[in-house]
């Protein structure tokens, strides 16, 4: 198991001083990011790193997040396809959110699940509240993400500011933390059902139940010892620990945790062949916002593991600029 987890993490992975407000003097993109803290939690900083749109005013952005099983992973990797997209009028920023390796790093708050969200939505919140700053156009904000960042991206954009989804992390609690499209290359999207839905081929190398697994760690089995596959077993019991366990894992599930009227235009990719994340997961998703009627890009990359080449980066892309040019609902203006 120790060796199939480290095969795991890394197939899963794709400083300048903090401050605590953005400053206005901000560099070129080719002179690297400027970093600042977007959220203090137990003490300890989350940072996220601010690359600029060369010469562009309200520019669009796109907020980059990192895989890596919820575990391990760094905001300083970040495609280089979506790099280039700041000397074409677009900036990017790249976000840290609590990992589920360090428990006990945060003081007394945890690094379950909703923690991850929770962080995220103070970043997009952040950098809303300093978009002046920042040149940026909040109207255009974009989130996007592979594997463990995928799945973060999908949860933002079929939740945006639904009640009971923001969390309370960072100091700007009043500003919303919507964005306008999501991007999920080969995210998890129904944690219970992620054994289910392994085929033969491809097969996995992992067990998603297991109380291990980077699943069963995002949904607390560090703090109460319970696996992905016991908290499914127990999924009608209406005895403690159960009924808040099973809601967890649902609110960790983006099939389940879409909020109907906070849903945006979401990008779908994932290969057929992945190991670590069944293209079944995608299918699921892809008819939970079909259901929903929510506006979709359906891009199943055949033959594909568990990582995609540029060409398939180049074609969300694409799709962003399209939908960028479309108007914004009235519900939004």
């Amino acid at each position: 198991m120790a060796i199939i987890q480290s095969l795991l993490t890394a197939l899963l992975l794709c400083v300048p001083i903090a401050t605590a407000t953005a400053t206005a003097q901000l560099p070129s993109p080719l002179e690297g990011p400027s970093s600042f803290t977007y959220a203090e939690v137990g003490g300890r900083p989350l940072k996220l790193d601010f690359y600029n749109a060369d010469s562009k005013i309200d520019a669009p952005l796109i907020i980059w997040i990192h895989g890596g099983a919820w575990q391990s992973g760094s905001r300083r990797h970040v495609p280089t396809e979506v790099m280039k997209l700041c000397s074409q009028g677009i900036a990017v920023a790249s976000i840290d959110y609590r990992l589920t390796s360090q428990f006990g790093q945060w003081g007394k708050e945890p690094v379950h699940w909703p923690a991850q969200r929770d962080d995220a939505k103070a970043a997009i919140r952040w950098l809303r509240a300093n978009k002046e700053t920042l040149q940026l156009d909040d109207s255009k904000f974009i989130v996007w993400g592979s594997s463990a960042g995928g799945h973060l991206a999908t949860i933002l954009g079929l939740t945006n500011d639904a009640p009971g989804t923001c969390g309370k992390v960072g100091q700007h609690l009043g500003i919303s933390s919507a964005v306008r499209l999501a991007i999920d290359f080969f995210g998890p999207t129904d944690l219970f059902s992620m054994n289910a839905d392994v085929t033969t081929p491809p097969g996995s190398v992992i067990d998603h139940d297991a109380a291990n697994s980077p699943e069963s760690l995002l949904v607390g089995a560090r703090q109460h010892g319970h696996a992905l596959q016991d908290i499914r077993d127990h999924i009608d019991d209406k005895k403690a620990p159960w009924p808040e366990l099973v809601a967890r894992v649902r609110s960790a599930s983006p099939i389940h945790a879409a909020a109907p009227g906070h849903c945006v235009p979401i990008f779908i990719a994932h290969g057929t062949m992945d190991r670590l994340i069944a293209f079944e997961q995608a299918k699921r998703l892809q008819r939970r916002v079909r259901q929903l009627k929510v506006s979709h890009r359906w891009h199943p990359v055949v033959g594909a593991g568990h990582g995609f080449p540029p060409t398939i980066e180049r074609t969300a892309i694409k799709w962003i600029r399209a939908q960028l040019t479309k108007p914004l609902p009235k519900d939004k203006k």
